[in-house]
């Protein structure tokens, strides 16, 4: 009965064995793919910081514009005002444009 013992335990420690190796591989392909995964939220990382200066910057310039555009029609109220107040209408296009007309009122 000794003998089959030795025998048994040496099935077991080949089952064992084989159990290791394929928990061994298992192990470094699951670290590999979160290696990789580290390195695609890495690079997820830089274009969401990218995108998010990108857009920033947009609002930063649409914010001057609107900025500008507002400070551009107060600029032409006022104008239109001045020239109302002198007896002047403006005719055929706006202020600014280089085919306006003014008549005396």
């Amino acid at each position: 009965m000794e003998a089959s013992d030795a025998t048994m335990s040496g099935t077991e420690a080949t089952k064992n064995d084989i159990e290791k190796e394929k928990l061994t591989r298992q192990n470094e392909r699951l670290k590999n793919q979160l290696e990789q995964s580290r390195g695609y939220n890495e690079e997820l990382r830089l274009q969401v910081e990218k995108l998010s200066k990108e857009l920033a910057e947009m609002k930063m310039r649409v914010s001057k514009a609107k900025e500008v555009h507002t400070q551009t029609e107060d600029e032409d109220r006022k104008k239109a005002e001045e020239l109302w107040q002198f007896g002047y209408a403006i005719t055929n296009g706006t202020e600014n444009s280089k085919n306006c007309e003014l008549e005396l009122l």
